[in-house]
This record gives structure tokens, sequence and C-alpha cells, in this order.
């Protein structure tokens, strides 16, 4: 009886134990969602716009670049079929051309997706003959015109590039 009783009481010890609460944190698991959240996960800063510009003979060739340094793609969202804004200004700070003002573009949701360790290069010109501008500096500013990388909003995140060209015409 009384190996019994012992045998009891250790049997009851046991199993009270199984229930006990630990002092130690409990951690979760991240889902499915956060774990693809986090992998998707773009560092703005290290998408780099750069502005090149050429000008021959009054034709103007504008190349904006942006390079992707991050270890993952970079999924843009445009709103329409635009992807760049190019605005040129004269030496008063007119504006005497603004792609998005002049250019027609195609009301649909566009991607474009830049590879890691790659650059996506938008080009445009502006014939300044045409446009009948006068000699001068003039200023352009290319901003891309994406809403979101990777589903995260932009909200101007990425800086417009400035850059100067004297234009003198031929005569």
């Amino acid at each position: 009886m009384k190996k019994r009783s012992i045998l009891l009481l250790v049997c009851s010890l046991l199993l009270s134990g199984c229930g006990a609460k630990s002092d130690k944190e409990i951690k979760s698991t991240p889902s499915t969602k956060q774990t693809v959240g986090q992998i998707n996960e773009i560092d703005i800063k290290k998408l780099s716009p750069t502005l090149e510009i050429t000008e021959a003979n009054g034709l103007v060739k504008m190349k904006y670049s942006l390079r992707n340094d991050n270890k993952i793609s970079a999924n843009f969202t445009f709103p329409s079929s635009q992807t760049v804004d190019f605005t040129i200004k004269d030496e008063s700070g007119q504006v005497v051309y603004e792609s998005s003002r002049e250019m027609a573009y195609a009301q649909v949701i566009t991607n474009v997706a830049v590879p890691s360790g790659k650059t996506q290069v938008w080009e445009e010109q502006v014939n300044f003959v045409d446009k009948k501008l006068p000699n001068g500096n003039y200023e352009i500013t290319a901003n891309i015109v994406a809403s979101k990388v990777n589903e995260k909003d932009l909200n101007g995140e990425i800086k417009p590039v400035t850059e100067t060209v004297t234009y003198k015409k031929v005569s």
C-alpha cells in the first residue's frame, strides 16, 4: 500500500508539471505574408537615379537612368504608360517643355522591373530648333513617376535629378 501511495504521488507530481507555465517567452513564427513582405522589402536609398544630357544641332537628348543596388528586383508600378517626367526651364525659370503636358500617354497601369544590380534607362528628346528656343542655359529635371515599388508607396522618395545644358543655335 505504501508503494502504491508513493507511485500515485510521483505520477501526480509529473502530470501536474506538464501544465505549468514557463518563465521563458514563447516566440511566434512569422506568417507567410510577413516572411514574403520581408523578402520583398526594398531599400529606396539603393535606387540611384542619374540624368545625362546631350545636345547636337538643337536636338537635346535626355537619358534618365535608375540603378538598382538592392539584392532583389525593384518592381515599379506606374499609373499610366508615362515613366519619367522631363521638365525643361529657361534661364528665367519659365517652363519651356514638360513631357507630361506635351506628350500623350496611355491611361493603363504599367509595370517595369529593374533586376538587382542592373540599370533601367528611359530616353526622350526635344528639338530646340522646332520650339524656336533662344541661345542660353536650360535646366532639365527628370522625375520618375512610379507610384509604387514592390507594392510599397513611393510618395516621392526617389528624388528628381537636374542637369544644365547650354544651347547655341547653329547658323
